[in-house]
């Protein structure tokens, strides 16, 4: 996958969604106000280019955000890039390192995350 992706073999849009909603709701099952950036995500964003209501592709994360490392997580399961998505069990997420390597990685989350 991670070949393909940097490659550009892949097609897929999406947006960018802050990670303050999913805090304040972990336990919201719609997707909305996901997008309802606090303040100073809103100026991080800003000074990277990016904005919520833009439409990104694979580009930008095959490129990489930035020098560092860039993390990108489904919020919803995504099955053309085999990301389960955020829920209880588990998390799907890919990790460009500043070089534009992408990586797959799942998290398994253990216990009761009440």
């Amino acid at each position: 996958m991670a070949s393909n992706l940097s490659q550009g073999d892949k097609e897929f849009v999406f947006r960018i969604a802050p990670n303050s909603p999913i805090k304040r709701h972990p336990n919201s099952t719609t997707l909305e106000g996901i997008f309802e950036c606090q303040a100073e995500e809103a100026a991080e964003l800003e000074q990277l280019g990016l904005n919520t209501d833009d439409l990104y592709d694979a580009s930008l994360i095959s490129r990489g955000l930035t020098r560092g490392f860039t993390v990108t997580v489904a919020i919803t399961e995504e099955a053309n890039l085999g990301l389960a998505g955020v829920n209880k069990q588990s998390t799907g997420l890919l990790l460009t390192d500043p070089l534009g390597n992408v990586y797959k990685i799942t998290t398994q989350h253990a216990g009761d995350h009440r």
